[in-house]
């Protein structure tokens, strides 16, 4: 952190560490790196959340979480209230006196309930009032936001929304069930195979079941071939039952 009239950096002392399986909070210590016996604890444990990293900015720490639930979690600890951050001003680098007050002051920032996966984006510039990320979720794409981190509580706002309204799911299902097909196959299983097992598959043998999904021009020949025995089945947006078997 630079400020107005200094030469150099100064290290706020913000540190994270890990002396073992219960430490997992944040702490502080001064500039000549005191051991940590005498770090005070900044950011303690909190029940059900990891935290698994964090960025520095000019208006406070932004921690990137782990829920117990599996969820990425989100939140910030200001330095100071957005109206007093006074950046520029040697004023945002205030930190909470005892860790009580820093777990009174962090604030959630509220995230979609579908993101399983969450990244901070390029962020260059110390002095922003904006932080982005980006975020997906098991069925949505990549997505990023702005978090105004000037404003109490913090503000999220999209920036690139993923086509994963309704409409465009509905639209995406359509198209998938005009060009493929589904094929349930079953493969013939061989304890000993012999060479006349390679020319001709015994119908007795035991065969294992396959689903295969695939374009419409391909399904011919999984049809045609005398190594599988084969149905295949058509589906709709409008209803998740298969049809009658064409083949088999």
């Amino acid at each position: 952190v630079r400020r107005e009239g200094e030469e150099g950096e100064r290290d706020l002392g913000v540190m994270t560490f890990a002396l073992g399986p219960q430490s997992r909070g944040i702490g502080d210590a001064s500039q000549d790196l005191a051991p940590p016996s005498e770090w005070r604890p900044l950011v303690p444990v909190r029940p059900g959340v990891s935290i698994t990293d964090l960025d520095l900015t000019a208006y406070g720490l932004v921690l990137h979480e782990q829920n117990h639930d599996g969820r990425p979690g989100l939140s910030f600890l200001p330095f100071q209230s957005a109206s007093e951050c006074g950046v520029g001003e040697g004023k945002g680098d205030q930190l909470p006196s005892t860790a009580a007050d820093a777990v009174r002051r962090i604030q959630k920032v509220p995230l979609p309930d579908w993101i399983t996966y969450l990244d901070p984006a390029s962020n260059q510039d110390f002095s922003s009032p904006v932080f982005r990320i980006s975020g997906s979720g098991l069925t949505r794409p990549s997505s990023f936001w702005d978090i105004r981190i000037d404003s109490s509580p913090p503000v999220l706002e999209e920036v690139s929304p993923s086509p994963s309204n309704s409409a465009n799911v509905a639209s995406l299902i359509d198209t998938l069930a005009q060009q493929m097909e589904i094929i349930r196959l079953s493969a013939p299983v061989a304890n000993h195979p012999t060479e006349e097992n390679d020319r001709q598959f015994d119908s007795a043998l035991p065969r294992v079941p396959i689903t295969v999904l695939t374009p419409k021009s391909l399904a011919d020949r999984f049809n045609a071939s005398p190594s599988f025995s084969s149905s295949s089945f058509s589906f709709s947006s409008s209803s998740s039952s298969s049809s009658s078997p064409s083949s088999s």
